[in-house]
């Protein structure tokens, strides 16, 4: 059985944790991040909306099959976010395949797959101390498309 490392992204500003969590999985650490909905990302929140909206409102006029793509759940936001930090390649690869990403808390049906060794806290992403605006990332997928539910 693996043994894994949980991060918790609740109220961290979500570019700093992912950049954190990008460097943990190169250095070779199987990690599993939970509570990826509450992760927050800084900045006014109309510009935050109109942001990402604009960034799927782009048209393709060739093949529409081809892109571009963008994640509207927030476990996959935050993979998208994470594997953009990664080395493309065969590192880069390897790496984003050692992490897990999940919604909420881990699933009951599916906890004993994980065997957690240690809880990681990362206090310089921290929202808690930032006087700026702060949107969430649950917010943002719901915005663009998400329905809200985690099954």
């Amino acid at each position: 059985m693996k043994e894994y490392i949980k991060i918790d992204v609740s109220n961290q500003i979500a570019g700093r944790i992912c950049s954190f969590i990008a460097k943990r999985a190169l250095m070779g650490d199987n990690i599993v991040v939970v509570n990826c909905k509450n992760a927050m990302i800084s900045g006014e929140k109309q510009m935050v909306f109109k942001m990402y909206l604009d960034r799927d409102n782009v048209k393709v006029f060739s093949n529409h099959a081809q892109g571009p793509f963008f994640p509207h759940r927030p476990d996959t936001f935050i993979r998208h976010m994470v594997w953009g930090m990664m080395p493309k390649g065969t590192r880069g690869r390897i790496a984003i395949q050692k992490v897990e990403f999940f919604i909420g808390e881990i699933p009951e049906r599916i906890a004993s797959k994980y065997k957690i060794i240690a809880q990681k806290e990362y206090k310089p992403a921290s929202a808690e101390n930032k006087n700026s605006s702060l949107v969430s990332i649950n917010d943002i997928c719901v915005r663009n498309g998400w329905s809200g539910k985690s099954g």
